[in-house]
């Protein structure tokens, strides 16, 4: 029923059957339809189209004019009363378009359920439905007692979070003993494959929210773990930075760790710096008063790094940049006390490089008497070629899900495994496949797609067990400029070899096939900060008198060369060419003029910019 915000009753719609049956949730969909989820304990008959045998899910999805667009009966095909019944509690939409329905049973791997409840006691029994409500899988969760009472939602990384009650001690799934008769249960599920874009992370240390000049925000702290402290000064003007704010709070103990979730893949981690104590006015210290160590996944990066030497004094940021490959998801920044005092960082970023994806679907497909023959959920991927011989021919497809709005600079193809009977290096060859429908537990030699490219590149594969790398992205780019979010790819041998090559597929324990992706340039620079460092690598230029008033004299740097331009930059950001005079040269002074271009008086960044490199230099503009 629907009733307006009064409370009026504007229409109403019946879903019944022969029987009875009880709607427990109910959801507006992204199409202004409906989702509902209950039980029913009815035969087939009315809006219902499949019998329930003494209580199962019933999922009914309604279009936006109210009529069933279909309906779905979850059950076991299990009639022994004994043992319970399957109880729906709980639904929820899911990113790609599907459906999560949570509920909880006692009955055994039957009909709709491919698994037997643990131990003979009721269990969560979570089913997946794609959008036109068909089950994807299906997955029992429970320890040896009863869970039930459950609730589900979709998480922001794709996956989902199940909330219920417990009666097991530690048992199948369960980690922990109960403390009463029941407790609370909450079991977090990852993704079903990652989709996630990579995107820049960046986190103001010990700080709330801030963005800079240049419009980059860094978000309020966090991911942060062991001593929790932090240190900052009211005020004061920081060096080399138009983002003071950003610099003069920062986190600061003997031991703490940031702990990121980052897409698997190479990134670019650059670590802010400014020493506002050791050295600063009316303080004590200066060189050697602070060294400290910083470790990067387990590797060391800085060793009793000293920011008043790397900065060159007291009040003065720093950056320092490092590539970083992450493999489990978290990327680990670790900060550890060196030879004096503690360390300290004012923010940290994380820029995405490449992102490393594992096929969302795999399997290899047989000729011959097997071309009907599924072979998807094995844990390999084989490939043989024999023009003589249909059944000794064997190709595999992958299919992997593309970063949504993310550039592909580069797409590498790698494959695990080895040529199994002999040393003969054999080519393996990837061809592009237009079609994305095929399904990893129904693909076979007889269904699957034909290549819809030439080869797109091969790689040797001798006898030695390795990844082998092809370079795809030709294709790849091609995919996702025409929209696509999915990209498959047959791997074949072409040459009618004999000769077998098997490689690990996605079910395998270890070395799934994976799609390299390069995101960004990895040597690219990007924003104000960045120019920091960038021209701290060479002879910087200088200016005097400073603070200027409306003429003042750069001393350029020899390492400028070609056209030399200059650029006034304000504190929010807004930037202002300054006219300067023909045939500049490196290395000599230039004078520049700014009277009557109507700057008022405060702090600015003047950027030189030529063919060479780029700087910064802080300038003052008085009265």
């Amino acid at each position: 029923m629907k009733v307006s915000a009064n409370g009026t009753k504007m229409w109403e719609r019946i879903i019944q059957g022969t029987g009875g049956a009880e709607i427990y949730d109910i959801e507006q969909t992204p199409d202004n339809g409906f989702i509902l989820g209950g039980v029913s304990n009815q035969r087939a008959g009315g809006d219902q189209t499949e019998d329930s045998s003494g209580g199962d899910y019933w999922i009914v999805k309604l279009n936006a004019d109210l009529s069933i667009a279909w309906n779905n009966v979850l059950n076991t095909l299990f009639y022994d009363n004994g043992r319970g019944q399957n109880t729906f509690t709980d639904l929820t939409q899911t990113p790609d378009g599907g459906y999560a329905v949570l509920g909880y049973s006692s009955e055994p791997g039957l009909g709709d359920k491919s698994e037997d409840a643990h131990n003979e006691s009721a269990d969560f029994w979570l089913v997946k439905l794609n959008a036109s409500g068909t089950q994807v899988w299906d997955k029992v969760i429970g320890g040896a007692g009863n869970e039930f009472d459950g609730s589900i939602a979709s998480t922001s990384d794709g996956g989902l979070i199940i909330a219920g009650r417990s009666s097991s001690d530690i048992s199948f799934d369960k980690t922990e003993n109960k403390k009463s008769n029941s407790d609370f249960w909450i079991v977090k599920l990852a993704p079903e494959y990652v989709t996630t874009t990579p995107t820049t992370m960046r986190i103001n240390s010990g700080g709330p929210e801030f963005t800079t000049a240049t419009k980059k925000t860094f978000v309020s702290d966090k991911y942060y773990s062991g001593i929790d402290r932090t240190s900052s000064i009211p005020s004061g003007d920081i060096l080399n930075t138009t983002n003071d704010v950003l610099y003069r709070s920062g986190r600061s103990s003997p031991s703490f760790s940031y702990n990121i979730p980052v897409v698997n893949g190479q990134v670019n981690v650059t670590l802010h710096f400014a020493e506002v104590y050791f050295g600063a006015p009316g303080k004590k210290g200066g060189t050697g008063s602070r060294r400290f160590h910083v470790n990067m996944e387990g590797s060391r990066k800085l060793t009793n790094y000293d920011i008043f030497v790397a900065a060159g004094g007291a009040l003065r940021a720093n950056q320092v940049t490092f590539p970083v490959m992450v493999t489990d998801g978290v990327l680990n920044i670790d900060f550890l006390t060196g030879a004096a005092d503690q360390p300290r960082v004012c923010a940290i970023e994380v820029v995405p490089v490449s992102v490393t994806l594992t096929p969302v679907a795999d399997a290899y497909v047989r000729g011959g008497s097997y071309s009907v023959t599924n072979f998807g959920l094995t844990g390999s991927l084989e490939v043989k070629s024999l023009s003589t011989d249909p059944a000794v021919n064997r190709a595999f497809y992958l299919k992997f899900q593309l970063p949504a709005q993310t550039p592909v600079v580069s797409a590498k193809l790698r494959v695990y495994g080895r040529n199994h009977e002999n040393t003969k290096p054999i080519s393996l060859h990837a061809y592009g496949v237009n079609t994305d429908t095929w399904a990893e537990s129904a693909i076979n030699q007889s269904n699957a797609p034909a290549a819809s490219t030439a080869s797109l590149g091969f790689a040797a594969v001798n006898n030695v067990y390795q990844y082998y790398e092809i370079d795809v992205t030709s294709y790849v780019r091609a995919r996702q400029q025409a929209g696509e979010a999915l990209v498959s790819l047959l791997l074949n041998d072409p040459n009618s070899r004999n000769t077998r090559l098997i490689f690990n597929s996605r079910e395998a324990a270890s070395n799934p096939p994976q799609l390299v992706i390069q995101t960004t340039n990895p040597g690219a620079r990007f924003g104000l900060e960045e120019v920091f460092s960038e021209a701290a690598e060479k002879q910087p230029s200088t200016v005097y008198p400073n603070p200027v008033k409306d003429q003042f004299t750069v001393s350029l740097s020899p390492e400028h060369g070609g056209q030399i331009s200059f650029e006034m930059i304000n504190a929010a950001g807004k930037s202002r060419s300054v006219p300067a005079p023909r045939n500049i040269k490196p290395g000599e002074n230039t004078e520049l003029n700014i009277a009557g271009q109507s700057f008022n008086t405060g702090i600015y960044s003047l950027k030189v910019k030529s063919d060479a490199f780029t700087e910064v230099i802080r300038i003052l503009i008085a009265e």
